[in-house]
């Protein structure tokens, strides 16, 4: 009975069916994921180049400490009521000027100098395992000829 089912076409031609089938839809759904992700991405970093733009026409315009924070102020303020979006200002030397609750950029983002004018993109998981995406830059303002690194996760 066993050499029978060795020898019928059926049952190999349904195994190969299911074979065939399982591996397209393994290969489309593969596929699917990596462009949806691509699809996400790409909007996420249409959003945070919007909101980068933003604060740094804000921070480009402080000429004193004091305008330094009326402008954070104003930031924050425009930043209400995007959950999971925030902000974090470093002056020059790595000491934290401004964070939105709840940044956890990371730090191997914030330390260092970008050239201005340049964006790098940051991936990353927070201490609660969750994965995010940002951006970071360096903003020159009018204040000592100083700059302020900006930092944003989704």
């Amino acid at each position: 009975m066993i050499n029978g089912w060795n020898r019928s076409i059926t049952l190999r031609l349904t195994l190969f069916f299911i074979l065939i089938s399982s591996s397209v839809l393994l290969l489309l759904g593969i596929l699917v994921g990596n462009a949806l992700e691509h699809h996400f991405e790409r909007q996420d970093n249409e959003i945070l180049t919007g909101k980068l733009e933003l604060v740094r026409h804000e921070l480009q315009e402080i000429r004193s400490e004091q305008a330094m924070l009326a402008t954070l102020r104003r930031v924050d303020e425009a930043l209400v009521g995007h959950q999971d979006l925030v902000v974090v200002v470093v002056l020059p030397g790595s000491s934290a000027r401004y964070a939105t609750p709840g940044a956890d950029f990371p730090e191997s983002a914030l330390n260092g100098m970008l050239p201005e004018n340049s964006i790098q993109s940051v991936k990353w998981t927070s201490r609660a395992q969750r994965p995010f995406r940002g951006l970071a830059t360096s903003i020159r303002t009018q204040i000592n000829d100083g700059r302020h690194e900006v930092g944003r996760q989704p």
